[in-house]
């Protein structure tokens, strides 16, 4: 459990231990609404 800003992620320990860093993106708009979580390294295909 690792807390940000107020928030609370929960990940399970294989992908903690996989990837370093995680980007978590929100959008709120008429096209799309809700997270994505990025592992670092990856890139977002939108």
């Amino acid at each position: 459990m690792t807390v940000v800003d107020d928030l609370t992620f929960l990940m399970e320990s294989e992908l903690e231990e996989m990837f370093n860093a995680f980007t978590v993106d929100y959008s709120d708009n008429w096209l799309r609404k809700g997270f994505s979580v990025i592992p670092d390294g990856f890139t977002s295909t939108c």
